[in-house]
């Protein structure tokens, strides 16, 4: 899905004004670094409380339709968005942690998994471009690797939580390892298209005052990978929920079938033929 926050013509307009600072893909990557701790942390925050039996979804549902409004706030007024945007942040979080959590509860296994690989995902590509690490590479090259390196974070992470006694961040089943290695990718390609339009942004002298925006264009690419795993969760229930029901059904007529050939009808059942009693002809010995 095109990212609606990259019409924005404020990055593909050259800076014409004397003194005005332009666009620093590192300052994009510090900001960025910054809404993404405060992502985490609300998340967690929300995690903690579903696993503490807390509810949660007068919370989620603030949050969503805050984070709405705040995105469409940092986006229409961007002088304020260094503002507007941690808010953002927080806001959906607080939405994502509430959702993946309500899903836990249905996908056991599945949710919290997804999300944690996502964040890494959005973790390394952020240090990747901050060392300059997979610059060089095409696109391509920089999605595999930054979709298998995520995959190998998440071990690491569910390793270290295994020692302080936290198992909620293990594969339950092989739908869920493809799952997530599929959002692997879905979220290193797309993240990296976003970083490579910000670099073309950099390159074309755009105004400083939309780095906040781009961090936005970074925020509502998460946001959008997790609104596509949770579409694909409804998918694979209803797929799942209709080959059951299919089967079940194919079974039961089957059942039905063999019944009704080991029980005929009443007008069918055959009655024995009656016994006729055998004529004993008469003996006479002396004719």
């Amino acid at each position: 899905m095109p990212n609606p926050i990259w019409n924005n013509r404020g990055f593909t307009e050259r800076t014409e004004k004397e003194g005005q600072k332009t666009m620093s893909l590192q300052r994009v990557i510090s900001k960025a670094w910054l809404c993404f701790a405060l992502l985490v942390i609300s998340t967690a925050f929300m995690w903690a409380r579903h696993f503490a039996g807390q509810g949660n979804l007068y919370i989620t549902v603030i949050a969503l339709a805050g984070g709405l409004g705040s995105s469409y706030v940092s986006y229409s007024l961007p002088h304020i968005s260094f503002i507007s945007l941690p808010i953002h942040a927080i806001l959906e979080g607080l939405a994502v942690g509430g959702i993946s959590a309500l899903l836990e509860v249905l996908y056991p296994g599945v949710p919290l998994n997804v999300v944690l690989v996502t964040f890494c995902a959005a973790m390394l590509i952020l240090a990747a471009y901050r060392f300059t690490l997979v610059l060089k590479l095409n696109r391509i090259l920089k999605v595999i690797f930054l979709a298998f390196a995520s995959i190998g974070m998440f071990y690491v992470l569910t390793f270290l939580f295994r020692l302080f006694a936290i198992s909620v961040f293990t594969f339950k089943s092989p739908l869920g390892i493809g799952i997530c290695i599929i959002f692997a990718a879905l979220g290193s390609w797309n993240l990296v298209n976003d970083m490579e339009f910000i670099e073309r942004s950099v390159e074309g002298q755009a105004s400083k005052r939309y780095e906040w925006t781009a961090v936005l264009g970074l925020m509502v690419t998460m946001g959008w990978v997790y609104l596509e795993f949770f579409r694909l969760l409804n998918f694979v229930k209803r797929t799942i929920s209709g080959e059951f029901s299919r089967h079940k059904d194919k079974l039961s007529n089957r059942v039905k079938g063999k019944k009704e050939e080991q029980i005929p009808e009443p007008d069918e059942i055959k009655e024995p033929p009656e016994e006729k009693p055998e004529e004993k002809e008469d003996y006479f010995p002396y004719g």
